[in-house]
């Protein structure tokens, strides 16, 4: 995950599976922020929610980075940098959610936050070069928003655009568990639909089809783990 420039460290560069124990926390983050977002996108948001879990989601990013407390050095390689411009937009995003007024650009800071998180992972993936993924955080923050939001215009085409990768990806890449292959068909496809009419019980459904598909997602990368190659990102951006 090259998000700068210059060499990566050498132990960085070591292909392999990662585990989730390791990169629990990165999870966790990139499962809140596209949820916030929704929320904010779709003027769902309770009061001070999306800033608290916003600071909440901030600490948890912070847990994988060798040097937190250095950390802000790094949105000076934001001209280069994916990870940068993360760490850049995410705090302006949970700062902007303080002012009700500033919705609109609250969301499309969102929305671009969710774009640069996708653009971190983008040479990591084994798929094809530009390949879009069903996990994507930018397709599930436009999905949430329209699930929240009760605008079937919006929730319905990404829905059959993600199904659809979904599909297609285990087609092409197949993985060795059935049960989160069929888990997430049926808590992110099936019983949402069944349980339309009852709104909060759909909504849970969708969401844990999502945490499945994002789950899915670190379990299918075969490179060096994202932490590990933040760090040595960061180490560059901090020089």
């Amino acid at each position: 995950m090259n998000a700068g420039a210059g060499p990566v460290n050498t132990v960085a560069t070591i292909t392999r599976k990662i585990s989730l124990r390791s990169e629990w926390s990165l999870l966790v983050f990139t499962t809140i922020v596209p949820i916030l977002v929704a929320l904010v996108a779709s003027a769902k948001a309770p009061p001070l929610l999306v800033p608290v879990m916003g600071l909440i989601a901030m600490g948890l990013s912070a847990a994988h980075l060798g040097k937190p407390a250095r950390a802000y050095r790094a949105i000076l390689n934001w001209r280069r940098s994916w990870l940068s411009r993360e760490i850049l937009l995410f705090p302006a995003f949970v700062g902007l959610s303080l002012l009700p007024s500033a919705r609109p650009l609250t969301a499309a800071v969102g929305f671009v936050t969710l774009l640069a998180m996708d653009q971190v992972y983008r040479l990591s993936t084994n798929r094809r070069r530009g390949e879009l993924h069903s996990a994507s955080v930018l397709l599930t923050g436009l999905f949430l928003t329209g699930v929240f939001g009760q605008w079937l215009w919006l929730a319905v085409p990404v829905w059959l655009l993600k199904l659809g990768l979904y599909l297609r990806r285990h087609h092409r890449y197949p993985i060795a568990s059935q049960p989160l292959f069929f888990s997430r068909i049926a808590f992110g496809f099936v019983l949402p639909v069944a349980a339309y009419t009852l709104y909060p019980l759909a909504i849970a459904f969708v969401l844990v089809g999502e945490l499945i598909d994002r789950v899915e997602f670190y379990l299918e990368l075969d490179f060096a783990q994202p932490s590990t190659q933040m760090r040595a990102d960061l180490e560059r951006a901090m020089v």
